[in-house]
């Protein structure tokens, strides 16, 4: 192919020929890469005779041969041998094979350009986990972040999670009776993965305790369907956050005028949830807060829940990153707001952009329904 919008995933056939009998196979890889994708998925009777990974290093040694004479060719090369990895290089078991490639040679290579670099792996470097785990522990405490000094959640409707021994004493919290509180939560993004961890956490620990409705708005439809309830936006909401989505990635239209027209389709539904979800991208957080200061916003204000997946300042534009940041540091500072990332890494770095010390809430993927134990050798976790 000469394109990547020619690149296709149907080695993934030959591949599962070897893992029939997984029911996360299909669950996962075959819905991700076709049903999710409206492509027809059609199992392999007998071997095709494609190897992945001998391709991958075939790709390579092209590449390398090609370089530094015929630069285009060598990258089409790389490029291939990375797409061949997979998403999130779900495919990616090259070090334990027998080929003389690994996943750190094919990205050097795809980011060096014009010279072929020979680096099977990384070279010595020092970073923050070779000392032991206790720098990534502190990480993770809620102690000492933005969210543990905040005395309560002010006059929102909001309820007590279990974190400590209990509520400080002007929480507001449950109140009387025996009725579990119903509790509907306004989600939007463009990828599911941290709504995801958040819908399978509180929908399977404190469904005791709490009738919490998510409505799911997410525009990610190869991923919203994942989780149960599923998050998938639907009709003319789904039309206009698909539309707003590509206003952000275009960078064609100004913040203000995109914020007012948020307000101006969403408000009404937003009104009628008690809690309003952002994670990816975190510009869609400020929409929010922007939201909740407009004269037709629901009273008392709803409290925002921003759960961070990647970095702050995606599709946000240059001459609109302070108003931004600033705007961020506003939203996480106030006691009816919850903001965390869902990595240490992603926290130390808005702890470097604005000061705010968040605390982190790792993804476990609870939802997959599948444990990874590392005793088993010929097992492995594919999520």
């Amino acid at each position: 192919c000469r394109s990547s919008a020619e690149l296709g995933f149907r080695f993934v056939e030959e591949l599962h020929r070897e893992c029939h009998d997984s029911n996360n196979f299909n669950r996962y890889l075959i819905r991700h890469y076709f049903e999710n994708a409206k492509i027809d998925y059609h199992p392999l009777e007998a071997p095709s005779g494609f190897c992945l990974y001998g391709y991958i290093t075939a790709l390579m040694v092209l590449a390398w041969h090609s370089l530094p004479d015929q630069v285009a060719d060598a990258l089409r090369y790389t490029y291939t041998a990375r797409h061949l990895l997979g998403h999130y290089h779900s495919f990616d078991f090259l070090e334990s094979s027998s080929w003389p490639v690994t996943s750190f040679l094919i990205l050097v290579n795809f980011h060096a350009g014009g010279l072929f670099m020979p680096f099977l792996h990384a070279p010595a470097y020092e970073h923050p986990g070779q000392y032991g785990a206790s720098w990534y522990y502190e990480r993770l405490a809620w102690k000492g972040t933005v969210e543990a000094v905040k005395p309560h959640p002010g006059a929102a409707p909001f309820f007590w999670l279990p974190f400590g021994s209990g509520p400080p004493q002007s929480w507001r919290g449950r109140g009387g009776g025996a009725a579990k509180p119903h509790i509907i939560v306004w989600q939007f993004c463009i990828h599911t993965s941290t709504a995801g961890e958040a819908v399978t956490m509180i929908s399977r620990f404190l469904k005791e305790d709490y009738d919490v409705e998510f409505r799911g708005n997410s525009v990610a439809l190869q991923l919203c369907k994942n989780y149960n309830p599923q998050l998938c936006a639907q009709g003319k909401t789904a039309e206009f956050l698909d539309w707003l989505a590509t206003r952000f990635e275009s960078a064609d239209t100004p913040y203000e005028e995109l914020s007012q027209r948020f307000q101006s389709e969403l408000l009404p539904e937003l009104s009628q949830a008690d809690v309003w979800m952002c994670s990816i991208p975190a510009i869609w957080c400020r929409l929010l807060a922007d939201a909740g200061k407009s004269p037709e916003a629901p009273q008392p204000p709803r409290p925002v829940f921003a759960y961070l997946g990647l970095p702050i300042l995606q599709y946000v534009k240059k001459s609109e990153r302070d108003d931004f940041l600033h705007a961020l540091v506003k939203l996480g500072a106030d006691e009816r707001n919850i903001i965390a990332a869902n990595n240490a890494y992603l926290a130390e770095e808005v702890a470097w952009q604005t000061g705010l010390k968040i605390p982190t809430l790792r993804i476990h993927g609870l939802h997959t329904n599948a444990t990874y134990l590392p005793l088993r050798s010929s097992e492995v976790l594919v999520s």
